[in-house]
């Protein structure tokens, strides 16, 4: 009986910690991609885009690849403290 209670709180915590890794990493490459595009940012391997990455940039272009990418760390953020307040209410 308090394995199930406790199989429900490691779940939570594992939710916490991948939702806050998907909001670094969507406003990690926001920033490297802006950097990359305006400002001439050399970051070596970084310099191509990924299969994704191409396919919204041919789509939407240089802003909108990065309000995309924006948009995937507000996403992680705003799941991220859901999840947190949930896993603080317990």
């Amino acid at each position: 009986m308090s394995t199930k209670r406790h199989d429900e709180d490691v779940s939570t915590w594992t939710t916490v910690v991948w939702t806050t890794l998907l909001t670094l990493t969507g406003f990690g490459f926001a920033l490297l991609r802006y950097m990359q595009f305006y400002h001439n940012f050399d970051a070596g391997s970084f310099n191509q885009l990924s299969r994704i990455e191409r396919f919204i940039f041919r789509a939407a272009g240089q802003w909108g690849l990065i309000a995309i990418l924006l948009l995937m760390g507000f996403v992680g953020l705003f799941n991220a403290i859901i999840a947190f307040r949930e896993v603080r209410r317990r």
